[in-house]
């Protein structure tokens, strides 16, 4: 998985890969709900929500005010 990230850094450049870099607990909260059976709470469906609106609040072109 650091293989693809850092392949992925390299493809379209740390500015960019930044916020996608805080998808890692999410992945691996759910990979525990999935494979490990962890109960799915719902904390963990505020967090993803957080995560992943920060991700796109940060991905959107034009974000970060130059």
């Amino acid at each position: 998985a650091y293989l693809f990230f850092n392949r992925g850094v390299a493809l379209i450049g740390p500015n960019r890969a930044a916020p996608f870099f805080h998808l890692v607990p999410v992945f691996g909260s759910a990979m525990a709900i999935l494979l490990l059976g962890e109960t799915l709470a719902p904390f963990h469906l505020i967090g993803y929500a957080l995560v992943l609106a920060g991700v796109i609040i940060a991905s959107r072109q034009g974000s970060a005010k130059h």
